[in-house]
This record gives C-alpha cells, sequence and structure tokens, in this order.
C-alpha cells in the first residue's frame, strides 16, 4: 500500500539525518518550489566537493511558518549522491506538485540553473547550540556585565528575501559570513556579498552608570546614545558601555538629546514564559493555538491569547517590537485586570472582568473599543496605517494618560493617532494581554513598560541657513545663540547680545546645532548600518565581527570597537570580489 505525498512529508520531517563530512567554506545561492499542499524546500550549498540538502516539510503552508523541528540538514561530498538524493525527494511529492511546474523545476535543476532553497519558513528552531554572548567590553568601559543564560537566536536575511535562522559566528568582510545552525555539524559559511542584513537575538546588555545621558544625532543622520562628558568648540565626547569613549567633531553634530535620568522601566521583557498567562481564544475563531516563548520572543501561528499584569502606571509608555508574516490582526488590551482573552461580540456572557481598552492592529487599519462588561461597544475612531501593508515589522509606542483620558498610538517613530475618550477611562486593570487572531504568523518582543514624563518628541525647526544653535527647553521655550560648551551636566550659551546663560542639562529637551555644508560621505564597500537596541543608527565600514568585539571605520570619528550585544539589527552592502 503506496503512502501518500502527505504522509510522507510527515515521515521525512519525522527523520533526523546529519551526515557529516561537511567542510567549513560554503557558498549558496536561492530558488523555491512549493505547492498548496506541500512545501519541500532544498539547500544546494557547494564549496569545491561538498552539497547539502535542508528541507522544510509541512501539510500546508501556513503550518511550515514558524514551526518547530521542520528543518533537516543532509550533507553531501559527492555531486551524484546529492543530484540522486533530491530526485527522490522530489519522486516522493510529485504527485502533489501540478506537472507543468515539476517538469520547469527538474529542467532547471538538471540544466544546473537551479540552487535550491534554504528560505527556513520554520519559526524558532530548538537550541542553536553556539557560544554566549561574549562579556568582553571595549577599551575605557566601566561597567558589570550581567550573567548570559541562554544562546540567542539571530536571523540572516539574504539578498533575495530568503532567511535562515541559527546564530552569527563572524564576520570576515573580504571572505565570508560564517554561521552556526543547530542541525550542522561544522560551522556554514555564505559569500558576504549575498547577505542583505542581521537581526540578533536577545542578548543580556551590561549594567551602565547614567549621568548626563544624552543622543547625539549626526549630520549623516547616525544617532547613538551615551554620557556626555564634554562638549566644547572643536568636540563633543561621549562615555559608553558598548564603545567606550567616542570624540565627535563637533562640525559633524546636528541634534544633542539629553535623557534625564528616569526610574528604570517597570517591565521589560520577554525572558521567559514564566508569570505570562496563556489563554485559549474563543468566540468562533478555528484553530485556536497558544503563544510559544524562544529567545526573548513569544510566536504565535494560530489564534492565541497571552496576558500578564505588568503593572501599568497611570501616565505610561508601553513599546513592543511586532514582526509578521500574512495578514497583520492582533488586539492589545490595556488596563486589563482580566488575564484571559475577552470575545467583544459575547463579553455578557464571559465570566466578570473589569473594564480596558482594546487596541485593534491589521494590514490596513487601527481602531481603539472602550470595553466594559455591560456597556455598548464604543470605536473611538478608526484610522489608516499604510506601514502595515507595505511592511512586515514595526515598532509600536502606545502613550497613555488616564487623567487626560488620552491614548496615542506611534508607529515607527511616527505619530499615527491620538483618541480621547470624552466619556471616563474604562481601563481597571494594570494589565497587558495579547491576542492574535490566527491571520498568519507573528513574532512579539521588546515589551517595555514604563512611567511617560507626558511629553512628545518635537520636530526639528526648518532653519536650512541657521548660523546659531537653538535650545528647546522642557517648558517650551527657545533659545538661539552659540553653545560654548556643555560639561558636568551644565550648558554655556552665549545668547544674540552677548548675554551668558547656564542651564542644566534637565532643563534641556534637546539642541539644534547651528547648520554647516557636511560634504557627501561615501562609506565605501563594506559598509554596514547597524541599529541600537535602544534606538538610533550607525554607520561604519565593517573590518571584524566576531562574538567579542566589532571593528570598523566610522566616517566622523575613525576606528572604532563596539560590543556586540548593544546591536539589534544590521543592514549590509558588501561589493562582490573584483566590483
Amino acid at each position: 500500500m503506496k503512502k501518500s505525498g502527505i504522509s510522507k512529508s510527515k515521515e521525512l520531517m519525522a527523520q533526523k539525518r546529519v551526515i557529516s563530512g561537511a567542510p567549513p567554506s560554503l557558498r549558496m545561492r536561492f530558488a523555491r518550489h512549493e505547492s498548496t499542499n506541500v512545501v519541500l524546500e532544498f539547500a544546494w550549498i557547494r564549496s569545491r566537493s561538498s552539497y547539502l540538502i535542508s528541507r522544510t516539510w509541512a501539510a500546508t503552508v501556513r503550518e511550515a511558518v514558524f514551526a518547530k523541528n521542520c528543518v533537516k540538514i543532509e550533507t553531501y561530498s559527492n555531486f551524484n549522491q546529492f543530484q540522486n538524493r533530491v530526485l527522490r525527494l522530489v519522486g516522493d511529492c510529485s504527485r502533489k506538485l501540478h506537472s507543468s511546474l515539476f517538469a520547469l523545476f527538474l529542467l532547471f535543476f538538471l540544466g544546473g540553473a537551479l540552487v535550491l532553497d534554504t528560505r527556513v519558513q520554520a519559526g524558532p528552531p530548538q537550541n542553536d547550540g553556539s557560544a554566549k554572548a561574549s562579556d568582553a567590553t571595549p577599551s575605557g568601559a566601566k561597567i558589570a556585565i550581567s550573567s548570559v543564560n541562554k544562546s540567542p537566536r539571530d536571523t540572516i536575511l539574504f539578498s533575495n528575501g530568503d532567511i535562515l535562522y541559527g546564530v552569527l559566528d563572524g564576520i570576515e568582510p573580504e571572505t565570508s559570513l560564517r554561521w552556526r545552525h543547530p542541525d550542522a555539524l561544522d560551522v556554514i559559511e555564505f559569500a558576504p556579498e549575498s547577505v542583505a542584513g542581521i537581526e540578533f537575538g536577545f542578548r543580556p546588555q551590561p549594567l551602565f552608570h547614567r549621568k548626563d545621558l544624552c543622543r547625539v544625532q549626526l549630520a549623516d543622520e547616525d544617532a547613538f546614545e551615551g554620557n556626555l562628558l564634554e562638549c566644547d568648540a572643536e568636540k563633543l565626547i561621549l562615555e559608553t558601555w558598548y564603545a567606550g569613549r567616542i570624540v565627535v567633531p563637533r562640525s559633524v553634530v546636528r541634534l544633542i538629546t539629553p535623557k534625564p535620568n528616569e526610574p528604570p522601566p517597570i517591565f521589560e521583557g520577554p525572558s521567559g514564559s514564566e508569570d505570562w498567562t496563556f489563554g485559549k481564544v474563543r468566540g468562533g475563531i478555528p484553530n485556536a493555538g497558544e503563544w510559544n516563548y524562544k529567545s526573548g520572543a513569544f510566536f504565535a501561528t494560530k489564534s492565541a491569547s497571552i496576558a500578564r499584569d505588568v503593572k501599568l502606571p497611570d501616565v505610561a509608555s508601553i513599546q513592543f517590537d511586532l514582526a509578521w508574516k500574512g495578514m497583520l490582526y492582533v488586539a492589545i488590551a490595556l488596563y486589563t485586570d482580566y488575564l484571559e482573552p475577552v470575545s467583544l461580540q459575547t463579553k455578557e456572557s464571559e465570566p466578570p472582568f473589569g473594564g480596558f481598552y482594546s487596541l485593534q492592529l491589521s494590514s490596513y487599519t487601527v481602531n481603539l473599543i472602550p470595553v466594559t462588561q455591560t456597556d455598548p461597544l464604543r470605536y473611538l475612531g478608526q484610522t489608516s496605517v499604510p506601514t502595515f501593508s507595505q511592511k512586515n515589522r514595526a515598532h509600536i509606542d502606545v502613550r497613555v494618560n488616564k487623567a487626560k483620558r488620552t491614548t496615542t498610538l506611534m508607529v515607527d517613530g511616527a505619530l499615527v493617532k491620538q483618541w480621547i475618550d470624552t466619556d471616563r477611562f474604562v481601563g481597571d486593570g494594570t494589565g497587558l494581554r495579547f491576542v492574535h487572531q490566527g491571520q498568519g504568523a507573528i513574532k512579539l518582543n521588546n515589551i517595555k513598560v514604563s512611567t511617560w514624563d507626558g511629553q512628545f518628541e518635537e520636530k526639528l525647526s526648518s532653519r536650512p541657513n541657521r548660523s546659531e544653535d537653538l535650545l528647546t527647553l522642557r517648558n517650551g521655550d527657545k533659545v538661539s545663540g552659540k553653545v560654548e560648551s556643555i560639561q558636568n551636566g551644565e550648558l554655556k550659551l552665549t545668547a544674540s547680545d552677548g548675554a551668558v546663560t547656564k542651564i542644566t542639562l534637565d532643563r534641556v529637551k534637546f539642541v539644534e546645532m547651528a547648520a554647516i555644508e557636511i560634504p557627501q560621505v561615501n562609506h565605501g564597500s563594506g559598509n554596514v548600518k547597524a541599529t541600537f537596541r535602544n534606538g538610533g543608527t550607525i554607520t561604519f565600514r565593517l573590518e571584524k565581527w566576531t562574538s567579542a568585539e566589532v571593528i570598523g571605520t566610522n566616517s566622523s570619528f575613525g576606528r572604532i570597537t563596539f560590543h556586540p550585544s548593544a546591536f539589534d539589527r544590521m543592514d549590509i552592502s558588501f561589493s562582490a570580489k573584483g566590483q
């Protein structure tokens, strides 16, 4: 009795074959073939005499997304063995493939034009088994390092759109990008020019004493944070935990934003599934599932609810990152006292719960609904968000002021909408609940809850030829003149009339430096744009990336060494050899 294609796919998925012999140097290109019923993916990674197959099987495309234990790797040193194995695997599911597409698949493969796909549509693999993040710090940084408990999970993004999970082992821009995968016996090496970027999994950051912390933005849009030690007519000096002392020519400084000493976040995570309530979504939604935790993030592919009492303050900033495949449809309950999901259609018959606000995000719109168990639903207003349909990830920042009954949504730093509940503030609790409606796969991470000072970031003034520095104070006043110095938390300004004013940094919202023409910067081949976990970016020409340090050259302040745990993501634009 013959087994069906799906049965065979499940059988193959259960296999755990890893054939040894993979050499350390591997090269990769990509293409993909799939059907409506069975997803079949291969990788042909060739280096001199080695070939590797990475297979993802699932009954449906959706089940392949973020599924566990779907990726198996086989390595062959003989091309004929590799080719025969591929043809056998293709034959196993040929009955499930459209005949014309299958013929095209074989034609491309046998003609030598097909180099098969390593896209891991599956989500979090099992423990990657990579080395822990290094405790090494740049010279001059006086910090205490938090302990590292688990290996991170990184994501490599290829230039053609393919992705692969694992852990970055290192980068030598002229030779290779080294990658570790839990199913590979050795480090895999990729051609650097084939990679577009890397997203880094959770890595604990060191403890750092904040004193006169400021964010500095340069004329080329780079921005980074550190303790402001000194600023004079020639230079600005920052003390950082991730790069020691950074000395920047004042001529390239565009903006200085003091970051007042705020209390630590009320909640920051997730760092595990403990203290979270996993609820089952009801109300007629099919295929209910649950969130899964892995490496500092929650993942869901089916309808699922997760909640926690995060002790939301009365004036709060609620930040988190979302990434999704397929349609985005997630509801966030704000200020809830009930940690199980609530069906809005049948809320009157739900177990007793207090009021909350339902912030609903979809691929095209956002909406805010005050919800109580007995009152009719009220819709405070819907607005479109083109970002959600044009991208597959976003940073969400929700600002709430209970006394003013306002809820403000910001997406990727841009104001989307502010709602005002003209009736009353209905939130009765201090918890958060995230409900995924099952319209695709979703990732939730970098949740941060903190007390908000009630102020929004202002747009910079539009003065293209300004010859003076401009201070914007936290009370809204503006003062122009020349910043003579900043030191020991005090700013010295000479006004236009010659009067000298001293202002403490805690009174300053931001300082716009006088406009200076900066020549166009060409970072050249090997350019990396790295995004810091706490916001901001830095662009540099990469020299070396290891688990202990990142060495590069910035056009504004020269050669610099970073601690790799400072970064959340990096975008790469390496040139191919000979170009």
